[in-house]
């Protein structure tokens, strides 16, 4: 089954048109849905600074995501830190591989963890004018060091807002960036 899969997307992964930002090395990009749609009682901001790689057709992409509670007695922050790289197959369509810096505090005991972890993307990047894009896409991340559910939780995340299980799902509705 895994040769057959492999047979079937290798020519996919092979395939690549015209870059997508042909003129820009780098991007900056920040997530709307985020400062909009916040929790009640939790602060969030993700955004990111990407580095593209014309000849690999291929982007560094960095992304960062905090979570601070609103509430002092609650004692909740995440901040994660990302290095992925996508790879662009079909104009803006990509998969990606990424590493996961994790540092989470608080919960009842107020603990302290810093996790690693591996993971996969997918995604697509709807470019406009060269310079000024958005993107949505989803990514699995499975963590292999620091401790799991200090807030309580269990289980796989699969609203990707936590970080404290060992595995999460996220989905990416939506973020905007500019190219230059």
């Amino acid at each position: 089954m895994k040769k057959l899969l492999l047979v079937l997307l290798l020519p996919i992964l092979l395939y690549s048109e015209d870059f997508i930002f042909s003129d820009n090395t780098i991007g900056i990009e920040i997530s709307p849905v985020r400062l909009v749609l916040q929790e009640s009682d939790m602060h969030t901001f993700s955004g990111g600074f990407s580095y593209f790689l014309k000849k690999q057709n291929a982007e560094l992409h960095f992304p960062i995501y905090v979570e601070q509670s609103k509430y002092i007695s609650y004692n909740e922050q995440i901040v994660t830190f990302d290095t992925e790289y996508r790879k662009f197959i079909n104009k803006g369509f990509y998969l990606g591989g990424l590493f996961r810096v994790a540092r989470l505090w608080g919960g009842e005991e107020n603990k302290t963890t810093i996790k690693l972890g591996l993971g996969a993307s997918i995604g697509y990047r709807f470019v406009f004018d060269n310079s000024i894009y958005f993107g949505v896409g989803a990514s699995f991340t499975k963590y292999f060091t620091g401790e799991n559910n200090i807030f309580g939780s269990a289980g796989i995340d699969m609203t990707g807002l936590s970080n404290d299980t060992k595995a999460i799902f996220e989905l990416e509705f939506l973020k905007v960036g500019y190219a230059f």
